[in-house]
């Protein structure tokens, strides 16, 4: 069984991600190929398209949960009842409202919440820093000239722009097409 598994799996990560006329890439190329500088985009391109790819397969397949619940031959661990196992005794469905679901019916996702914000802060934190640093770099390298970038500019998207220090030009957005 793990063998078909994996040859499957493999068969598919094959022509998705691999063979160069059916994969990602040439979905990315025929993307970029609308735009006239596509390297200012394609990695935001890229990740949008990715994240979609697996919001869709994630989310979307959690309805054929039911099906899948009849074909499936080992639960994961989610029962108080250690004789409840397919070995022994037929799974059932429980429907628990003590502990975490008092809380929330969705303890997964509070779980995954949880860490990605907790990610996403650690990783804030980590580029905030980043640009800190990179400012001292520069001011150190640059002295006089660098200031007089850091005065008419901003860390913040544009925070420059609102405050008057720059000019959004008219047809900004042909950078990204």
């Amino acid at each position: 069984l793990f063998r078909i598994v994996l040859g499957v799996v493999l068969f598919i990560l094959n022509i998705v991600c691999i063979d160069n006329s059916t994969s990602f890439g040439k979905c990315i190329d025929t993307v970029s190929s609308i735009s006239d500088s596509p390297e200012v985009c394609i990695n935001y391109i890229a990740m949008l398209m990715l994240i979609l790819i697996f919001a869709t397969v994630h989310s979307g397949l959690a309805s054929l949960r039911d099906i899948g619940d009849k074909l499936i031959l080992i639960l994961y661990p989610s029962t108080y009842n250690l004789l409840e196992v397919a070995a022994v005794d037929k799974p059932k469905m429980h429907l628990w409202d003590t502990d975490i679901m008092r809380i929330t019916r969705h303890p997964q996702v509070l779980k995954h919440f949880l860490i990605t914000a907790s990610a996403s802060l650690g990783l804030i934190a980590q580029h905030l820093f980043g640009a800190w640093n990179e400012d001292m770099r520069l001011g150190k390298r640059y002295g006089e000239a660098f200031e007089g970038i850091k005065k008419r500019t901003s860390v913040v998207p544009f925070a420059a722009i609102f405050e008057g220090r720059q000019v959004l030009l008219e047809d900004y957005y042909k950078k990204c097409m």
